[in-house]
């Protein structure tokens, strides 16, 4: 895993990197919808309400920031900006 923090200008830019359960594009975004689970058979017992990322999300937003996800083959970057 891969964490890189900056301040570009009047934003904090952070980004963590990892190798991760591939994430399609059409999946990009929706993985920050609640409930929204990659793999339908999980489940409450198995792993996850599908709630984090849409929490985070809207942390992330509430401070006028902007959060998302660019996926590789076997690597998926999550990136989040916020000013201050």
């Amino acid at each position: 895993m891969t964490i890189i923090g900056k301040r570009v200008r009047s934003e904090y830019h952070v980004s963590i990197s990892g190798p991760s359960q591939e994430i399609s594009p059409e999946n990009e975004e929706k993985i920050f919808e609640r409930f929204y689970r990659l793999d339908a058979s999980r489940n409450r017992e198995t792993g996850g309400t599908g709630l984090g990322l849409s929490i985070t999300k809207e942390i992330i937003e509430q401070h006028y920031g902007k959060i998302a996800c660019k996926a590789n083959e076997d690597t998926n970057t999550f990136w989040f900006r916020i000013p201050f």
